[in-house]
């Protein structure tokens, strides 16, 4: 993780230091000298930054993780990094055998003067230049970005071993602002392995001061002090033992709860008129682009159905693809007439593309930065986005939020935007706001089933799964992605969970193509299960076969997934509320009446709800299920009442109804 927080922080471009004490007058940034042996003092450094007996749980010990910035009236930067890295484990020489330090060429030019390794015996071990290379980052690729101008400086240090430390120092020099006169600075005071000495220093115009935060400091381990040398000011925060962060399954992104700064010269209204100048040169449209508008809209008559309509184009004809460089690749979307001409663009380029069209259609609509996997802090208007979407408002001042990344979504916006932040992007500038929690309702898978059972037992049914919100999104997902024997694959497992004797007859799929949006998506199950009912002497036991959501496809799996836990330290990120619904009717066969029937269960909880419904009229058995996850996150203190609905759930799902025949009564 230690890798992964440094590839956090570069990625925003904003991670460097050493800047001499917390001392008016800095320090000079020394590179050390190309010996064979370290100092007495660095080898005592080392030694008292302890080992494995004092950090069980970590594989490294980061002793000195120190930036420095300068910074313009501009907004331009140089930024210093040093870090002393002792590693503890074998697992830990692994993790840092290879360091990858992101950057953009059109924004930065980086260099590392210095990297080499201590060996326990005080021997050093110079990284050759050879060693350190510049790359391409692959991830891109698999994400289908290919712009060359994102590149990382790769270190490889050699001999690593355990016990080993790493050292190496990183000189990030802008080129170009992201925002004329605007400067914001991020920096992480701790990681998943403990951190022995931390501070960030940033330098700047007196009359540019920063906005800052210290996240997440509950103790207090953070220091502050700043100080004024004519037109300068300078900034210093300090920490010292700041411990690990031990990772929880389910657990929000470590970046939300990490000890973080943030800090930045501007504010939302003035971030959100400056991202305005960037996009709205390039949302002129043309005659194609009209043209095609008005093709998507005839006989469209409600504002609605327009703003659906040109979605549903944007998101599944027009590609998820990254090729061109911009000058202000990242942060300015291309021109929508090439977006439009090439039929491909990756988040920016479509948010851009669709608020146009829907323009263009006499819509108002708006270029919108999110970030759906991360908090995004309001206190600070700092770089913390990394998407983006459009806003659609109606004449009667209805807004909607579009994602066009997204090609399964009836709804417009996937559910896991519910609870982050977004920033409307126009000529007055607007403040972040956070969408609202969604109900669970409007994610709620729908399980109809109807069987009918022989008097040997036998049963035959038909099972039809449909959904709202995500689980419509999901279904489609699965139909989409796991076509032909796949699929029927997939029908078969569900089918088995029900009972290992379950056999599938058919099935069916609707819409046609399963990519129609206007249509909900949804299964049709046809199945017969031999001797499910246990037929013994005069009594017949059955089990309803939603008791155990053995049809649902995610929510009672996502909830088995996350309890596992027996406490949590932190928040357990679901990320969207959800929740499963079983509607069954049984028909019995002739000559049975109810002998004992379940409780009914009613268990209304603020993390999650359950409720089980039994009901038996002319010669039918009624049952309903519902499962509801009420919160996309569950606080810690409420962890135990969602353990408490899950073995609710799960205890009942052994309960059986008991019929006797009629003249044995």
């Amino acid at each position: 993780m230690k890798k992964v927080i440094r590839m956090t922080v570069l990625a925003i471009l904003l991670a460097i230091l050493l800047f001499g004490g917390c001392s008016h007058k800095p320090a000079i940034w020394e590179i050390p000298p190309a010996t064979e042996q370290a100092s007495p003092e660095l080898m005592e450094k080392i030694r008292n930054a302890g080992s494995r007996m004092d950090y069980p749980n970590a594989q490294s010990i980061v002793i000195e993780d120190i930036d420095s910035t300068i910074f313009t009236p501009e907004g331009n930067f140089t930024l210093y990094s040093y870090s002393l890295v002792k590693l503890t484990t074998l697992k830990g020489a692994k993790d840092y055998g290879t360091i990858g330090l992101s950057y953009d060429t059109m924004f930065f030019k980086v260099e590392i003067p210095m990297a080499r390794v201590i060996k326990e015996d005080g021997t050093i071990i110079n990284v050759p230049d050879s060693s350190i290379t510049d790359e391409t980052i692959g991830e891109m690729a698999m994400m289908d970005v290919f712009w060359t101008n994102l590149r990382q400086k790769v270190v490889n240090f050699q001999e690593l071993s355990s016990g080993a430390t790493i050292e190496y120092m990183v000189i990030y020099r802008s080129l170009k602002p992201r925002f004329e006169g605007i400067f914001d600075h991020t920096h992480y005071f701790q990681s998943d392995e403990p951190i022995k000495h931390s501070r960030s220093v940033v330098v700047g115009p007196a009359l540019m001061p920063l906005n800052w935060k210290i996240r997440n400091d509950t103790g207090k381990l953070i220091t502050f002090t700043q100080s004024k040398k004519g037109d300068l000011l300078k900034y210093c925060w300090e920490g010292w033992d700041i411990p690990q962060v031990i990772l929880e399954e389910g657990m929000p992104p470590f970046t939300d709860m990490a000890l973080v700064l943030l800090s930045s010269t501007t504010t939302w209204k003035e971030y959100s008129k400056k991202v305005y100048e960037y996009v709205e040169p390039v949302m002129q449209t043309n005659q194609a682009i009209e043209d095609k508008v008005a093709e998507l809209t005839a006989g469209k008559d409600s504002e609605y159905d327009k703003i659906r309509a040109i979605f549903y184009y944007v998101a599944q004809k027009i590609r998820y693809l990254g090729l061109a460089m911009d000058p202000r690749e990242g942060i300015q979307p291309h021109e929508v007439i090439q977006t439009f001409e090439k039929q491909a663009g990756v988040c920016k380029d479509k948010a851009s593309l669709l608020a146009a069209m829907l323009q263009s259609a006499g819509i108002e609509a708006y270029y919108v930065l999110s970030n759906p996997m991360n908090h995004v802090d309001k206190d600070v208007a700092a770089s913390q986005f990394n998407h983006a979407i459009t806003l659609a408002v109606t004449r009667d001042g209805k807004r909607y939020f579009l994602d066009s990344t997204d090609e399964f979504v009836m709804d417009m916006l996937p559910a896991y935007h519910q609870e982050k932040a977004v920033l409307v992007c126009d000529e007055d500038g607007e403040e972040l706001e956070y969408l609202p929690t969604q109900p669970p309702e409007q994610n709620s898978g729908l399980v109809k089933i109807n069987s009918t059972i022989q008097s040997g037992g036998n049963l035959t049914g038909t099972v039809t799964l449909s959904g709202k919100g995500i689980y419509d999104e999901v279904i489609r997902q699965i139909v989409r992605l796991q076509e032909g024997a796949q699929l029927k694959k997939f029908i078969e497992r569900l089918v088995y969970q029900v009972n290992p004797n379950a056999r599938l007859l058919d099935f069916q799929i609707r819409p046609e193509p399963i990519m129609d949006l206007y249509q909900p998506a949804q299964i049709t199950i046809n199945f017969e299960i031999d001797e499910y009912a246990i037929v013994a002497g005069k009594y017949l036991l059955i089990k309803p076969i939603g008791l155990d959501n053995s049809f649902d496809i995610f929510v009672n799996t996502y909830l088995t997934m996350f309890t596992q836990l027996e406490t949590r330290q932190f928040p357990l990120a679901i990320q969207f509320t959800s929740g499963i619904v079983n509607e069954e009717e049984i028909v019995l066969p002739g000559g049975y009446l109810p002998k004992v029937l379940p409780q009914d269960k009613n268990l209304d909880l603020d993390p999650a709800s359950l409720s089980m419904e039994y009901h038996y009229e002319g010669n039918k058995l009624y049952f309903k299920n519902s499962l509801m996850l009420n919160k996309a996150t569950i606080p810690p203190e409420e962890y135990p009442d969602l353990r408490k609905v899950k073995k609710e759930s799960s205890q009942a799902a052994s309960s059986l109804a008991i019929f006797v025949r009629e003249d044995e009564i």
